[in-house]
């Protein structure tokens, strides 16, 4: 019996190493295509494929526990700049989340999570961002914020979202404690692939 336990828990970490390898192959592909444009609200159309192929093709096909389902999409929301008008955000949000919604056989979820995010997210920024620390045209990104900062901001709204999002999904707040473990392991994961993204991007720019 423990022998079989050590054999899934190896093919689930070579798993996780062969999506990660994968995420990051889609990832690069999306930001050289990325690079070509100058306006970044083509640069970020062009983004919002990719990130829905990672989450569909990728993340939701690992078999990950119940406590944990990153949405690695929030990159997107999370990285916007400042300035970026009000109005694309929230249209932006709606499109990337009702894209998802008929991709994974949702009612709406994504779409109302994401454009509850994208209301919420300048006044995330105000609380966690120092005033005039950056130009506000500059995407929020690990290298514009600092690994403090970013973060901050960062994980701030990434839990937000996911307890938003599996508020929804369960719907059922009878059980507390399964919401509040899945929303705090889900958004650490998240999190972390993000910060991955972060860094990956840093040392291919060095």
């Amino acid at each position: 019996m423990e022998d079989n336990n050590t054999f899934s828990i190896i093919i689930q970490c070579i798993i996780w190493i062969i999506s990660l390898f994968v995420i990051y192959a889609i990832y690069r592909s999306g930001i050289s295509i990325w690079k070509s444009f100058n306006n970044v609200k083509y640069r970020y159309l062009v983004l919002m494929p990719v990130f829905i192929l990672i989450q569909t093709l990728v993340l939701n096909n690992i078999l990950f526990t119940s406590y944990i389902n990153p949405l690695i999409y929030l990159f997107l929301i999370i990285t916007l700049p400042q300035d970026i008008d009000r109005w694309f955000i929230l249209i932006y949000s709606f499109v990337l989340g009702i894209s998802l919604d008929i991709l994974e056989g949702n009612i709406g979820l994504n779409a109302s999570s994401l454009v509850f995010t994208a209301f919420i997210t300048p006044y995330i920024q105000k609380i966690t961002i120092p005033n005039k620390s950056i130009e506000e045209k500059d995407c929020l990104t690990l290298e514009t914020l600092g690994i403090k900062t970013f973060t901050l901001f960062s994980f701030s709204i990434i839990l937000i979202n996911h307890l938003f999002f599996f508020s929804l999904e369960n719907f059922n707040f009878s059980q507390k404690l399964h919401l509040l473990s899945q929303t705090i392991s889900s958004s650490v994961v998240t999190y972390i692939l993000i910060l991955i993204m972060q860094i990956f991007s840093l040392k291919k720019k060095k």
